[in-house]
């Protein structure tokens, strides 16, 4: 390609695609990326161009410090377990609360100002949350854990909802995903087309990248149940006007493409992406019997947005 055909392609990108929902413009690019890197070879040249998806509330890069701490020869199944963990957390760190300290003891930095947050999967949360009913009774809001918040794992949320859509569609997510996007661009491709019987043949007519734009669009529109496409009135419909194998096939596009944003939003560290498809897996954890995930996901959601102050949201 000449430098100047390849800024006039730079110049498509996905701000282009204002009419799909920020969702729809996500899975524009996801089709976009499984055509650029499994498809036909010609489309390998467009791999570098389209930008990321716009960012919500992304994670600033700031400088973390860590301290390392020894292990713990502790079992942390149990309620009492998590506790003492967390203490022993707070003792190597030289962290508490000054009134609990014993004479001859180091110098405690005081933390009772602060908030610890504490991350872990499902059985963590159930046990800290134990752990905040059983130490209610105390004297001290340090030694009723008050200055303890739970933060959910997402290395376990993403592992929920790859079972979750196991349950729902029991096939394998990534491949068959790919599979049916690109099976998707042949179909679209081939209805606009006729002469063109698959994707090599189409890339041999050299699309350009707005031409390739238009149709992820249209496949997100037409081939995704979610953006604009109402599979409750196409249900409603006379059994001998229905097309079942494309309803279906619409439903697993979205569950598909609802784990792939995931997975993206929390790779690229994207927070406010992340909370709002958390709103949207809360209903499909319960539709897979996962009602665990479903009801501590949204009490951490309702704790994050009318619990907890600003600063520590």
């Amino acid at each position: 390609m000449t430098s100047a055909a390849l800024f006039q392609l730079q110049q498509v990108t996905l701000e282009d695609l204002r009419q799909l929902s920020r969702s729809g413009r996500f899975r524009a690019w996801k089709f976009m990326m499984d055509l650029f890197e499994h498809g036909p070879s010609y489309f390998q040249c467009f791999k570098n161009l389209p930008t990321d998806p716009d960012p919500v509330d992304p994670i600033p890069l700031t400088k973390t410090h860590y301290l390392p701490l020894r292990a713990m020869d502790i079992n942390q199944s149990t309620v009492a377990g998590n506790l003492r963990a967390l203490s022993d957390m707070y003792k190597q760190a030289g962290v508490g609360d000054p009134r609990n300290q014993f004479e001859g003891e180091p110098p405690l930095a005081d933390i009772t100002e602060y908030i610890t947050i504490v991350f872990g999967d499902l059985g963590t949360y159930e046990r800290f949350m134990s752990a905040l009913r059983r130490r209610s009774v105390e004297r001290t809001p340090y030694d009723r854990c008050q200055s303890v918040a739970f933060g959910i794992g997402y290395f376990h949320v993403k592992m929920a909802t790859t079972d979750t859509v196991w349950r729902l569609v029991h096939e394998l997510i990534g491949h068959v995903g790919i599979l049916l996007r690109l099976d998707a661009w042949h179909t679209e491709v081939k209805r606009r087309n006729p002469s063109i019987k698959s994707l090599e043949a189409w890339a041999e007519t050299k699309p350009s990248l707005a031409e390739i734009e238009d149709v992820a669009e249209a496949l997100v529109r037409d081939y995704v149940e979610g953006e604009g496409l109402d599979l409750f009135a196409l249900a409603a419909q006379a059994e001998d006007t229905r097309d079942q194998i494309r309803e279906n096939t619409m439903r697993l596009q979205n569950y598909l493409l609802l784990y792939e944003e995931l997975s993206y939003a929390m790779n690229a560290g994207d927070i406010g992406r992340l909370e709002s498809l958390l709103v949207l897996w809360i209903p499909l954890f319960r539709a897979a019997g996962k009602h665990k995930y479903g009801n501590y996901t949204l009490r951490f959601m309702h704790d994050l947005f009318q619990v907890y102050p600003e600063g520590l949201r």
